[in-house]
């Protein structure tokens, strides 16, 4: 009963957080067709469509069928001598950028091999929602084996502080926005990899590990204010028009109707002007809708972000494999929404509204797909933490002996794993099935999975002189449970040492 009802929780959060994810990309069409000149209604929708479909497509064909996620780096030694490697080609790519024309690597916003040219902004995301929690991902994994010995401490940190270091140079000549959010989503994907893999270890004292986070914090904020531009104060040096968006926001709360578009803006060519090409739907919303408009776009922010958050299940992430790389997703999102809200309203820290940028609508749409991955994952966490055969005399109807036959019709008695089988019960009722053998003391055991649509049922039965009987001893089909359990664990989780111990 109880993994039917969190089930219906994950589904339901899906459908909800996909409504709320149309309901932005319609604003976002609505306001490319209306404030910019080469709007397109179809253009966002192609993209992030497209954009998830891919993210789809390549998690499915190749992280679902290769197992690149277990780890290939077995301690902390081996992590801090591969970052002292990748530090050392950090370097040599330095002095051929001093020496080479044509060879761009960390002075300007994008990157240039010779006549190949790629900005930077198209890989941001993929280094904060990928690269950066596979790594800490994998240094806490090789940490924890190493029970957070002195010696894995030390060379864990050198390979997070590393990382940070050689991650924070390649983008040292983006914007100070872009720095800003680069130090709040490093922290975020440092602290929970603390909350999952530190913080409930018994060789780890909670106090430590908030403390590794407030340093951590720390050095990442001495960081950024080392690699920003911070002339002028906080607010010019994050946007260098900052006098003039302050007037345009006064301007349009001021002005603006309850519902509907105020005469005072539609004549004021300041603000006409300064909504062009602008993608901020909140301050769109002040414009065409008034403030109940405002109101509704804020509403569906905080649904939105309380569905993803959902998504996250943060009840799976001490067993949930590649938490952290949702966890990157989650943060990113979680900015856009919180960061761009106050941005909307005159906080400085530029950034764009979940799927409003141009550009970042692409990385958004990859993000909310990671996280749409993550609750068809927690889904099949919870139906395995929930698991438990059904009574086949319930399901099927009691009788002493069951009839089962193969593909071809005739008497099933073969001993392979995943056939597929029809069983016969009651009154002439028939499921297809896919078998599962296992042995006990030299009895021979076979649990069925329903095939088909809906919920898969799971029921044992015992083939005993070619015949299938059910199983009633609770004790046999207890340690069937386990057996079952321990061989079907899903792809998607991990087991910690200590609890392998």
């Amino acid at each position: 009963m109880m993994k039917t009802i969190k089930n219906k929780k994950i589904l339901n959060n899906v459908v909800l957080s996909v409504v709320v994810y149309l309901f932005f990309i319609w604003v976002h069409s609505f306001i490319r067709l209306n404030s910019f000149s080469d709007g397109s209604v179809f253009v966002p929708i192609r993209t992030s469509l497209l954009a998830i479909g891919c993210t789809f497509l390549y998690y499915w064909c190749f992280i679902a069928e290769i197992e690149i996620d277990e780890p290939s780096i077995h301690s902390t030694r081996e992590y801090a001598f591969i970052t002292g490697i990748v530090g050392i080609g950090a370097l040599v790519l330095l002095l051929l950028e001093i020496n080479c024309e044509d060879f761009i690597i960390y002075s300007e916003k994008y990157i240039r091999f010779w006549i190949f040219k790629l900005e930077k902004k198209y890989l941001y995301d993929l280094y904060a929602v990928v690269i950066f929690p596979l790594v800490v991902q994998g240094v806490f994994r090789t940490l924890r084996k190493e029970k957070f010995s002195c010696s894995a401490v030390f060379f864990s940190s050198i390979s997070l502080i590393g990382m940070t270091i050689i991650g924070g140079l390649f983008f040292q000549a983006m914007s100070n926005a872009y720095l800003l959010d680069l130090t709040v989503l490093n922290t975020a994907t440092i602290a929970f990899g603390i909350y999952k893999y530190a913080l409930s270890n018994s060789h780890v004292r909670k106090g430590n590990s908030i403390a590794a986070v407030i340093i951590y914090a720390f050095l990442r904020v001495l960081m950024l204010w080392i690699q920003g531009y911070w002339n002028g104060g906080f607010a010019v040096s994050m946007l260098s028009s900052w006098s003039d968006y302050i007037k345009g926001i006064q301007e349009l709360i001021h002005n603006a109707s309850f519902f509907g578009t105020s005469e005072r803006l539609m004549t004021n060519p300041f603000i006409v002007d300064w909504l062009s090409c602008r993608n901020n739907y909140i301050q769109q919303a002040f414009y065409y809708t008034g403030i109940l408009g405002v109101l509704v776009v804020l509403v569906m922010l905080v649904i939105f972000l309380i569905t993803i958050s959902k998504l996250l299940g943060m009840d799976n992430s001490k067993t949930h494999k590649n938490h952290l790389v949702f966890v990157g997703a989650f943060s990113v999102l979680a900015v856009r929404i919180i960061m761009g809200t106050a941005y909307a309203f005159g906080f400085p820290y530029p950034i764009a509204l979940v799927f409003a940028g141009k550009t970042s609508i692409i990385s958004d749409s990859i993000c909310f797909a990671l996280l749409l991955i993550c609750a068809w994952q927690n889904y099949e966490i919870e139906a395995y933490k929930n698991f438990e055969f059904v009574s086949v005399e319930k399901y099927l109807g009691e009788k002493d002996t069951y009839k089962i036959t193969d593909e071809d019709g005739d008497d099933y008695e073969e001993e392979f794993l995943y056939d597929v089988v029809t069983i016969e019960g009651v009154d002439g009722k028939r499921i297809v099935c896919e078998t599962d053998w296992y042995e006990i003391s030299k009895r021979e055991f076979c649990i069925f999975k329903s095939k088909g649509i809906g919920e898969q049922k799971r029921f044992v039965l015992e083939c005993l002189d070619g015949k299938w009987i059910p199983v009633d001893d609770s004790d046999l089909t207890q340690k069937l449970s386990e057996m079952y359990l321990e061989n079907n664990m899903p792809k998607s989780m991990e087991v910690m040492d200590d609890e392998e111990d």
